[in-house]
């Protein structure tokens, strides 16, 4: 989902800027796969995980 969206969508019910900060550096700050960090802010998870498969990770379903 686009973060900019999402932000929107939560800033209509949420008043306090601080929170609303505190969510978008959440949801900028990335994620943690197989201990390599990977940005959020320009693909998803799925996309993410998905390039790294299709480049060979050396591992295959049932190793």
């Amino acid at each position: 989902m686009n973060q900019d969206v999402l932000m929107a969508r939560v800033g209509r019910k949420v008043e306090d800027k601080r929170l609303l900060k505190l969510i978008r550096c959440y949801l900028e700050a990335g994620i943690m796969a197989d201990g390599e960090g990977m940005e959020t802010s320009a693909h998803s998870y799925r996309e993410s995980t998905q390039a790294r498969d299709q480049a060979g990770s050396g591992l295959s379903v049932g190793q």
